[in-house]
């Protein structure tokens, strides 16, 4: 998003301001993100709530799991369990 900010907008308030004019509702843009779709690491799940992943509580679930050989298979240098990762995704949930 921030590569094309001033493409259409000066900058991330403007954007703020825009888009909630447009959609009349209130517009959150995330701070801090995995670099993934938004489906990929956080699910709206109703009544003003978010389920967002937990990287670390993954790893400790994978961590000894025969389901971790099989993910390793289907993702190119298997899951990224990085303490910089985990950050991104808590992040999202402080913010959320």
């Amino acid at each position: 998003m921030l590569q094309n900010l001033q493409r259409t907008v000066r900058t991330r308030e403007e954007l703020v301001e825009e888009l909630s004019a447009l959609l009349r509702r209130r517009v959150v843009l995330l701070r801090e993100a995995p670099d993934h779709h938004l489906a990929m690491y956080m699910l709206p799940i109703g009544e003003h709530r978010v389920l967002v992943g937990d990287a670390r509580m993954a790893h400790r679930l994978l961590v000894d799991s025969p389901a971790r050989t099989n993910l390793e298979s289907y993702l190119p240098g298997g899951p990224d369990f990085t303490e910089a990762t985990a950050a991104q995704f808590h992040a999202v949930a402080r913010q959320c």
